[in-house]
């Protein structure tokens, strides 16, 4: 074999291993919660109850979880800031509500996708027919991505507990956070 080919057998060799050389570090999965600073007496704590906690890696989009965010301010006042907040997000709908227990549910489900023409090669070749795909029903209150959400007491403030399944629950609970502020 002549030098050439040798260098170009090498050459495609080093680049199709890719990033297989270099092995990434992965402590950050190891890593745990740490205890909150100490304020010093007479200076006040900002509220950061869950700003900087660390995600459970091991649930999975499927898994059933709850998720509370402690919120200043009385229970019928939350409880109504928090639904106008996910109905203002756009993450899903309030399908059911009971006032009288400070819980409603919401359904998180992906917009209704839009009908398109399809491209050029798909018409060339044959393709030229999409179907449209079915929206989801965002009006039953027991869907797959239904979310409960309720408000009780806790001494001064309010507790806001978010349940369902993880990656529903994640967003609902961001909206209320961007809007609650907790």
């Amino acid at each position: 074999m002549n030098k050439a080919t040798i260098a170009a057998l090498s050459l495609s060799v080093l680049t199709l291993s890719g990033c297989g050389l270099f092995h990434a570090d992965k402590s950050y999965l190891k890593a745990k919660q740490e205890a909150p600073l100490e304020i010093p007496a007479g200076m006040d704590r900002p509220a950061v109850n869950d700003a900087l906690t660390i995600p459970n890696v091991n649930a999975k989009p499927n898994d059933t979880i709850s998720q509370t965010l402690s919120v200043p301010g009385d229970v019928a006042s939350t409880y109504k800031a928090a639904a106008q907040a996910v109905d203002a997000s756009g993450v899903g709908a309030v399908v059911a509500h009971d006032d009288a227990a400070h819980a409603f549910t919401v359904n998180v489900g992906e917009p209704p996708a839009k009908d398109s023409k399809p491209g050029f090669f798909s018409r060339m070749f044959g393709g030229g027919h999409k179907t449209k795909t079915e929206a989801p029903d965002l009006s039953s209150p027991t869907s797959a991505g239904a979310v409960q959400v309720a408000v009780t007491a806790d001494g001064g403030a309010s507790t806001v507990t978010v349940t369902g399944l993880s990656a529903n629950v994640a967003k609902v609970a961001a909206a209320i956070k961007s809007k609650l502020g907790s």
